[in-house]
């Protein structure tokens, strides 16, 4: 349960940092782009995802 929250804090940017905008929201709530970015995360450290036309350059941060 405790991951389902933090999970909902971050998409709706009740966080201490903004981190979620619209178009993330968009995203995650999709199937196809959320299925696009899980197939690609962890093998591209930058990578295009794409559904109707539009193109969304996602990039993965590492901590450092």
């Amino acid at each position: 349960m405790k991951l389902k929250n933090t999970l909902y804090k971050i998409i709706t940017g009740n966080t201490k940092t903004p981190l979620v905008s619209g178009v993330a929201w968009s995203i995650v709530f999709d199937k196809d782009l959320s299925s696009q970015i899980y197939s690609k995360i962890g093998i591209e450290k930058q990578f295009i995802i794409s559904k109707n036309n539009k193109k969304y350059l996602v990039t993965h941060l590492q901590n450092t």
